[in-house]
């Protein structure tokens, strides 16, 4: 989630820097939030069945669903810049996690970034990584040693960070076509005829 932000942050003052503005992003013109709202809610059923400790089931149902909007509200938006790299992360990540019952984390990769491996892998929504993972090279492998809150991140995070902060600059420095104001009618005065 830091790295995330930090990209986002990154990506916003570039924008600005280069004459974007934030009011732009009004006009973005996305669509399907109901698909949105339904990732969100799957998401957060899938993880409150792993905190719960619930069987894995329930949590794979709910990344399944999570990764269906997903990519119905990609598909429906695909014209927007950004939104294939979220779809393409978020998907990458839940498939991985589908496979393995839980997000691989990589003890070397905690270790390089300075993160407690003991309580991520606590978390049930994470998992040790190992020699029987799957789809290793795109689970949690990349350190990410920030300085306020290191953490471990996959290739799908790397996805939706890129995303994210191409669909926040292109918005900000998009040029939309002001609203025309109608103009007002000029009637030439007839002239009157002498003679």
């Amino acid at each position: 989630m830091g790295l995330i932000l930090l990209t986002l942050v990154a990506a916003a003052l570039v924008a600005r820097l280069l004459g974007g503005r934030l009011a732009a992003l009004e006009h973005l013109p996305l669509r399907g939030w109901p698909l949105l709202a339904g990732t969100l809610a799957a998401l957060w059923l899938g993880t409150g069945a792993a905190l719960a400790g619930l069987p894995a089931a329930f949590h794979w149902l709910g990344l399944a669903s999570a990764a269906a909007c997903t990519l119905a509200y990609c598909a429906s938006n695909r014209a927007v810049h950004g939104t294939g790299l979220v779809g393409a992360g978020l998907l990458l990540n839940a498939l991985v996690v589908m496979l393995n019952g839980g997000m691989p984390v990589s003890a070397y990769a905690a270790a390089r970034a300075g993160v407690n491996y003991v309580e991520v892998v606590s978390d049930p929504r994470h998992v040790p990584a190992g020699d029987s993972t799957h789809l290793t090279p795109f689970a949690d492998v990349i350190p990410v040693p920030l300085p306020l809150r290191p953490e471990v991140s996959s290739a799908g995070d790397l996805l939706v960070a890129a995303g994210l902060a191409q669909l926040l600059a292109t918005a900000m420095l998009a040029r939309y076509p002001a609203q025309e104001r109608p103009r007002p009618l000029h009637i030439r005065p007839r002239h009157a005829r002498t003679g």
